[in-house]
């Protein structure tokens, strides 16, 4: 059987039969598909759309198990790309419950907030950021979503802040 992707991995956290579907063709043809699933065992009756493929359990709901890092914020990243907002927001909440210093997540968070109409929401997210992550990093994070919002004014005083706190730093003069 000809395998021209052979060599390559992929990970699959799917809901949906045709996605699981899509992951058995890519076995097919020669990927090392990783299912990642709540559960560890593969119900009989899925077998089709599972086969070639190895699967990964994840206790994600166990008492004093480890986080994973970032787990919730690319969760979230696929729900909004998926414009399943409300699910994407607790799952990027989950994350920052979890990981309160994780930049990405913050800015993933108030852009969600801003796209969706939800201005206060969105200026809460920026400023939680500040404090939360009050780094050369964070202060140029959110000076580029007040810019992206629109809000050149407030963007420039978070510019302003972060020089006067970070008077060494050059990220706060490239953010615009």
């Amino acid at each position: 059987m000809l395998r021209p992707m052979e060599g390559v991995r992929t990970l699959e956290a799917a809901q949906f039969s045709r996605v699981r579907a899509a992951g058995a063709v890519l076995s097919d043809g020669g990927v090392d598909v990783i299912k990642v699933s709540k559960k560890t065992s593969l119900f009989p009756i899925m077998k089709g759309p599972n086969r070639g493929k190895r699967s990964v359990g994840l206790a994600l709901e166990k008492p004093g198990a480890s986080p994973i890092a970032e787990l919730h914020f690319y969760l979230g990243d696929i729900l909004i790309r998926q414009e399943r907002t409300a699910e994407a927001e607790a799952a990027l909440l989950e994350e920052l419950r979890a990981f309160p210093q994780n930049l990405r997540a913050r800015g993933a968070l108030a852009l969600l907030y801003h796209t969706g109409g939800q201005s206060d929401e969105a200026s809460s997210a920026v400023s939680d950021l500040i404090r939360a992550i009050p780094t050369p990093d964070g202060y140029a994070t959110a000076a580029r979503l007040l810019t992206s919002f629109g809000d050149r004014k407030q963007a420039e005083a978070v510019r302003a802040e972060g020089r006067r706190v970070f008077a060494e730093s050059s990220k706060l003069t490239r953010a615009r």
